[in-house]
């Protein structure tokens, strides 16, 4: 939205884990980062988002797509895919599983990237869970239907982060309105949207 209201302006974006993108941030390559809260941040304003909900999904090759409700101690022998902080402890997937009592699942694959997951879910063999901001806003890349579970989430927020007493280009401050706004479907609870 703002590239079309501001069609010379260029965005630089760098993925990663929090520590590699709070470098870019406290080392000025980054005036806002979007991040899970980290543990030290006394230099940092940090506004809190939403917290993300992943959606439990598959292929729709997958047998489980046929069935109208699934817990989940029905997904432990599943071919997971799942990113590794999905998967640790503070993770939907880890917290998920033991607040019912359950062992993790075994992981048949772990990987952070979207594409691998969208691709293994083409197979109709593997579940994962995609982010709902993912399916609210990302491009769909593989033919999926949403399993009948209950959202998980994160236990941390996604929020917005820069630096304290650093003052922010006009652009940063726009940047940061513009993804607030965004934002704003994703902090509903479910039964709201």
């Amino acid at each position: 939205r703002l590239t079309l209201k501001f069609p010379k302006m260029t965005v630089l974006t760098r993925q990663g884990a929090n520590d590699a993108i709070l470098g870019h941030l406290r080392e000025r390559r980054s005036e806002v980062i979007l991040v899970r809260p980290p543990s030290s941040a006394a230099d940092l304003d940090i506004f809190p988002l939403f917290h993300e909900r992943l959606i439990v999904v598959a292929g729709v090759g997958n047998s489980l797509c046929r069935a109208r409700k699934l817990d989940l101690s029905q997904l432990l022998d599943a071919s997971w895919i799942q990113s590794y902080a999905e998967i640790s402890p503070g993770g939907p997937t880890f917290d998920a599983f033991n607040a019912e009592g359950l062992p993790m699942p075994r992981c048949t694959v772990v990987s952070d990237s979207l594409n691998l997951r969208f691709g293994l879910l083409n197979t109709g063999r593997f579940i994962t869970m995609i982010p709902g901001s993912v399916l609210q806003y990302g491009p769909i890349r593989a033919e999926i239907k949403i399993l009948p579970i209950k959202p998980l989430q994160w236990s941390a927020p996604t929020t917005i982060a820069t630096l304290k007493g650093r003052t922010l280009s006009p652009l940063a401050k726009l940047f940061i309105e513009e993804i607030k706004s965004l934002a704003a479907p994703l902090r509903k609870e479910p039964s709201e949207s």
